[in-house]
């Protein structure tokens, strides 16, 4: 399922997981707003509510981090990973995959992406790459005591009061009891 929307925050996000994404009962959610977010409370307020939502669901989904970067070395990874090790969620950061890259002396900016922010060919394949291993270390670890021992997400906030739970009204799902 895509549920992204190019160019929207966490806040746009939180409003449209509902009927986007969670409805249809993922078994695994990739999230990432790292580049559209602002650092402000109110932003990480969203995306900690965005992160909670998606976990609370019955049929348990894997939800992963993933922080992309700017060419001009935006990201709010640094905030995002405060959520992320409060839920003890895999993370994977493209600006320290994009740094090790750079070390080589074989790959630069313009091989990852085809403007400051969108990756193309290569870049996507980076990525992917690191999901193929990111998946690979969790479900070699299943069963193992560590990843049973669960957090109840439901008395966890990382960021104090959320926007938990958060369902999106509009004129296909909400009849005013009165008009005026």
């Amino acid at each position: 399922i895509y549920g992204g929307l190019s160019g929207t925050s966490s806040t746009i996000g939180l409003l449209r997981v509902g009927e986007d994404v969670l409805n249809k009962n993922p078994d695994i959610i990739v999230l990432e707003f790292a580049v559209n977010d602002g650092k402000d409370a109110l932003s990480q307020m969203a995306f900690d509510s965005l992160v909670k939502q998606c976990l609370m669901q019955e049929n348990e989904p894997l939800v992963i981090l993933l922080f992309t970067v700017l060419e001009n070395g935006y990201t709010c990874e640094k905030e995002m990973t405060v959520i992320g090790e409060t839920y003890e969620l895999p993370m994977i950061s493209v600006d320290n995959l994009l740094k090790a890259k750079y070390e080589s002396g074989n790959f630069s900016w313009d091989d990852y992406a085809m403007d400051e922010a969108h990756p193309k060919y290569q870049g996507h394949k980076l990525i992917a790459e690191a999901l193929e291993y990111c998946f690979f270390h969790i479900f070699q670890n299943i069963g193992n005591e560590q990843i049973d021992e669960r957090i109840d997400y439901e008395t966890v906030n990382a960021l104090g009061e959320v926007f938990y739970p958060t369902k999106f009204y509009n004129s296909m799902n909400f009849e005013p009891e009165e008009l005026g």
